[in-house]
């Protein structure tokens, strides 16, 4: 350790060669801080041999110069202060290497250029100052995805050159105004996503920028901030948004009826507020739309038809609301992009349309909860990419098709609480990859068919189809002569709780990994092409 901080009073005052400290390879904590060694240079040997340092605090000491490069391979520093100096030039970008770091000040030195984007990397990051004569030059601020704590200061729109803001997936408070986003003139992009923000921007407020991507999801925007209507259709603040994102926040009220007025639109997230109503007509103007997230709110009627202008949909989601009427024959039709297509827990009826069996890229079907009625088509075969299906909790009846089993990539089938009747087709054995299963309270019967992973599933699957037989369900069928024994039973129990819990985790993991993850891909220019390739992965995911 070498510990010499200066005061007001009392300070080290000369030049000083740092060179001659390259020898203390051990080293773990030099602070020189305070002191006055006549514009001196950080050489840059020096700052690559302390292999050991974890805290290093050289501000208000009058160096001077560029910051080496060689910082970055200090793997073990934790506190880094350069702040109060006569620094200058660009931020290394080798400063993202620096993994360990939680404390980080370059404040007050006269550095230049952009913030590298490697500086979100400091995943362990709790403490940034980047204050100071530079500020005006910066353009992109990147810090989502760590761990940096307290309130956003109102200094900050010292930076009134920036086009970019991302500060999700931190853990800041307290309340975001007006006077932090004022003298944003070029702000394009403003990520507040996951955090513990208040939002609270006067009604009238007029904001000076017009932004392509917000996202302020799961902060806490409240009464007042501006009514969907105001924020959406006053021409005078309205934003070239082609991604937006107020997800899990406090919103109330009806959607409004002139989203033609942000018709560049890619990705709409309105999920899990309190919006009530029909969803608008106009929303069908969104023709460049690929991601529409309504689900968790109260919306009624039916799903208006000029949705079936979307075509470029590859997310569906109106889960959790008051939705009714028939699942629209359109959506088969005319969204030849889906992959995902959620409807759950509405109030839907009717047959299952045979035209989704058309939608060539589905992988994931959820149309649960509802009161759907009829059989499921055979054509259901030809959705080949299929991965997830649950058709549970409905009055769906007849047989379950033989062709279900065609369906070679299935590795989720939930058709339980309904009322299916016939025997379980024997073409389910095939599906190798089938790890969750559910087909009970229905009104199946006959033999549970046997072979492949079939064996592995517990009774608990097959549980209110009184008139089902086999080892599974330890019941013989007419004819047999023995039947299971009960501690084998118990096994295939355990492992049926066992693939459930599994499968559950992986499905609630992928959705919110998926909306979590999107933010920070975007923040890459161009973010069109970057949210085409989050889309892309949803595809891989899903298919491997």
């Amino acid at each position: 350790m070498l510990h010499l901080p200066g005061s007001h009073t009392q300070y080290l005052k000369g030049v000083i060669n740092l060179t001659s400290l390259i020898d203390l390879h051990n080293i773990q904590h030099l602070d020189l801080s305070y002191n006055n060694f006549l514009v001196s240079h950080l050489p840059e040997e020096l700052m690559g041999s302390l292999a050991n340092l974890t805290y290093l605090n050289l501000s208000y000491s009058v160096f001077s110069g560029m910051i080496p490069s060689t910082l970055g391979n200090l793997s073990q520093l934790q506190y880094l202060d350069l702040g109060g100096n006569y620094l200058c030039g660009v931020i290394p970008f080798q400063i993202g290497n620096l993994s360990q770091l939680k404390y980080l000040d370059l404040g007050y030195n006269a550095l230049s250029g952009e913030i590298p984007y490697q500086i979100g990397n400091l995943k362990q990051l709790q403490f940034l100052s980047l204050s100071g004569d530079y500020k005006h030059v910066f353009q992109n601020l990147y810090l989502s995805y760590n761990q940096i704590t307290g309130k956003i200061p109102k200094s900050i729109t010292l930076l009134s050159e920036l086009e970019q803001l991302s500060l999700g997936s931190n853990s800041l408070e307290g309340d975001v105004t007006e006077s932090h986003l004022s003298n944003f003139s070029k702000l394009e992009y403003l990520s507040l996503s996951q955090n513990s923000l208040s939002v609270k921007l006067v009604p009238s407020w007029i904001p000076p920028f017009r932004l392509s991507y917000l996202g302020v999801g799961s902060c806490k925007l409240g009464p007042s901030f501006p009514n969907l209507s105001s924020f959406l259709c006053d021409q005078r603040t309205v934003a070239k948004f082609g991604i937006l994102d107020l997800s899990k926040n406090q919103i109330k009220g009806q959607l409004p009826d002139c989203w033609k007025s942000v018709d560049q639109l890619l990705f709409l997230d309105l999920s899990n507020n309190q919006l009530s109503g029909k969803i608008p007509i106009s929303m069908g103007t969104l023709v460049k739309l690929e991601a529409l997230i309504l689900g968790g709110n109260s919306l009624m009627g039916e799903l208006p038809s000029t949705l079936k202008n979307c075509s470029n949909l590859f997310v569906l989601d109106v889960e959790e609301n008051l939705l009714s009427g028939p699942i629209p024959s359109w959506i088969g039709g005319s969204m030849q992009q889906l992959i995902i297509l959620i409807m759950r827990g509405n109030h839907f009826s009717g047959n299952l349309p045979v035209q989704l069996c058309s939608l060539r890229h589905i992988q994931i079907i959820d149309l649960s909860c509802n009161n759907l009625t009829g059989k499921i088509p055979r054509e259901i075969g030809y959705l080949l990419g299929l991965v997830s299906l649950n058709l549970s909790r409905n009055n769906l009846s007849g047989e379950i098709p033989f062709e279900i089993g065609y369906l070679s990539s299935l590795d989720f089938l939930d058709l339980s609480r309904n009322h299916f009747c016939g025997r379980i087709p024997s073409s389910l054995t095939q599906i190798d990859g089938l790890g969750k299963l559910d087909l009970s309270h229905n009104s199946l019967s006959g033999r549970i068919p046997s072979g492949r992973h079939f064996e592995t599933y517990g009774a608990s699957i097959f549980e209110g189809n009184n008139d089902l037989c086999g080892e599974q369900v330890n019941k013989s069928c007419p004819g047999d002569e023995t039947i299971v024994k009960p501690q084998e039973q118990a096994v295939h129990e355990e492992d049926s709780v066992f693939y459930e819990a599994l499968y559950m985790s992986l499905g609630i993991g992928y959705f919110v990994g998926f909306w979590g993850l999107i933010g920070t891909i975007l923040i890459w220019k161009p973010w069109r092409i970057a949210y085409t390739r989050c889309l892309n992965r949803i595809t891989n995911w899903v298919t491997v």
